[in-house]
């Protein structure tokens, strides 16, 4: 019993000796780093802006505190304790120098300072940036913003001389410029803007708001077209009155004559047109659009008739001074050919004038019927 009651006193005391050496230094553990404020320096601020800034700290036990312990903030600003956010709206121009103390949570509490300095300048002069404001049409809603800058914001508006046209109205608070217009007209005004500073300032601009009357509806003013001649160079501009300019051209439906194109922005219609071997009037039917400035369309048909010049025609009077009944050049026409014989093709006019053929009872000799087919193949 005795040696029992001793092996059971001996294992008691081996058990405290393992839980108490347990519990000593452990040299893993790290002490938090000193507390330090890591705002090096504020940004300025500006009368009547409004100014948000936040200190920092590092080190030390968080949460943190935050105070001014030397000196002030400078006037409408103001230190939040526990975000250390420096805030608010100042009120007068200075440069204030101050020191900010943080605050830690350990037990004992570490603290840490910093002196620092907050310049407040004064703001830009107060003045109206909008240079002009653009036309507006009658019957049409009209909405522009007028702009300041510098001064205490907000601002407020008004009109100190002369009026906006009839139709359209002021915002005192926003600047905008809002409404319909009734009739045209060119107004002259000027506007004011005047800023929330203690002592406000102001600043005026001469301004002018063109109303002009409501559009003339998109179209084509050209209604026909010159013919144009084989072999001569044409050139034709189309015409649109009315919606936005600048315009744009284009071909809707059929072809222009072969050799002739149309300019998209011009509405020039030009080129020369390739004779065939036998010259025949042909007609080409299209038809133009043109898109305005602001998608408005418009489209017209027309047509351009080619034809043998008239010049060219006078070149080839006849074929022979001396053969009266033989054919002359005014009986070759733009139909092509000698439609009067039933003669369109240069085949049809061979085989008729070959091997001496005749034409009214007169036989052409060799030398006229080379200059006929001399004529032909020309155009």
């Amino acid at each position: 019993m005795k040696k029992t009651k001793m092996l059971f006193v001996f294992l008691l005391l081996a058990i405290t000796a393992t839980i108490f050496a347990g519990c000593g230094d452990d040299s893993t553990t790290s002490t938090p780093a000193a507390l330090s404020v890591t705002t090096a320096s504020l940004p300025a601020a500006t009368v009547g802006t409004a100014y948000s800034q936040t200190l920092a700290a590092s080190g030390g036990t968080a949460p943190y505190a935050w105070s001014i312990s030397v000196g002030t903030l400078p006037a409408g600003l103001s230190l939040n304790a526990t975000t250390g956010a420096v805030t608010g709206t100042p009120t007068a121009a200075a440069t204030t120098n101050f020191t900010v103390t943080v605050t830690d949570s350990a037990i004992p509490a570490g603290t840490a300072t910093k002196a620092l300095s907050i310049v407040v300048n004064v703001p830009a002069a107060l003045s109206v940036t909008t240079a002009t404001l653009p036309a507006a049409t009658v019957g049409t809603a009209y909405s522009q913003t007028l702009a300041a800058s510098g001064g205490t914001a907000p601002y407020a508006w008004s009109i100190s001389a002369g009026t906006l046209p009839a139709g359209l109205g002021l915002n005192a608070t926003t600047g905008a410029i809002t409404g319909t217009p009734n009739a045209a007209a060119t107004s002259n005004f000027t506007v004011t803007v005047t800023d929330s500073a203690a002592s406000a300032a102001t600043a005026s601009k001469a301004l002018s708001i063109v109303v002009n009357a409501a559009g003339v509806p998109l179209a084509i003013t050209t209604t026909t077209l010159p013919g144009a001649s084989f072999g001569t160079p044409y050139s034709q501009a189309l015409a649109a009155t009315g919606g936005t300019t600048p315009y744009t051209w284009a071909l809707t439906a059929g072809a222009l004559p072969a050799g002739l194109t149309l300019d998209i922005t011009s509405g020039v219609i030009s080129g020369t047109v390739a004779a065939p071997a036998v010259p025949t009037t042909a007609t080409s039917n299209f038809t133009t659009g043109v898109t305005d400035a602001v998608l408005g369309t418009a489209t017209t048909p027309l047509a351009i008739t080619v034809s043998l010049s008239a010049s060219a025609a006078a070149g080839k009077t006849k074929y022979d001074a001396s053969c009266a009944g033989c054919h002359k050049a005014g009986i070759y026409d733009t139909t092509g050919g000698f439609p009067d014989l039933g003669l369109t093709t240069l085949a049809a006019i061979n085989a008729r004038f070959s091997g001496g053929a005749n034409h009214n009872g007169q036989t052409l000799t060799a030398a006229q019927i080379t200059e006929m087919f001399d004529f032909v193949s020309l155009y």
